[in-house]
């Protein structure tokens, strides 16, 4: 089990759509998003932790995989 950071996500996304994502490589556990705000209520940063059984090998090729759009 290895316990991957994943920065500079959009606002918009959805724990599902990281389930999703990087569960072509592993069996994804878990998915923890956070979106910081201001003191205003504005998002500006979101970022995620994803729980997931992965391969070294499938962990290297997830690195090397472009998002899809």
């Amino acid at each position: 089990m290895r316990r991957l950071y994943v920065g500079g996500l959009s606002h918009k996304v959805t724990e599902k759509d990281l389930k999703d994502r990087f569960g072509k490589f592993g069996e994804v556990e878990d998915v923890e998003l956070r979106t910081r705000r201001d003191e205003e209520g504005v998002p500006y940063k979101t970022f995620g932790y994803i729980n997931i059984s992965i391969s070294d090998s499938d962990l290297k090729r997830c690195k090397l995989t472009k998002p899809s759009s």
